[in-house]
């Protein structure tokens, strides 16, 4: 995952996983090293018992408010 290099020691935890056919949403809270969690939603397409393709919002907002780079 490309965040690793930025913040090694982000840990994302499963939050909630429902689907239906061949469509999961995975909603996840995730912590690294500025102290507070974020949140997002990923969409994944099964196809053959594999991720055949993702999409994933984050709340970058936030994320940005909680380290003070944006003020609310």
């Amino acid at each position: 995952m490309i965040y690793h290099a930025g913040v090694p020691d982000l840990f994302i935890k499963i939050e909630e996983l429902p689907g239906e056919s061949d469509t999961v949403v995975v909603r996840w809270t995730g912590q690294a090293t500025h102290g507070g969690p974020f949140m997002g939603i990923t969409l994944v397409r099964i196809e053959g018992g594999r991720i055949a393709e993702e999409w994933t919002e984050m709340d970058n907002l936030g994320m940005l408010m909680q380290m003070g780079v944006i003020l609310s």
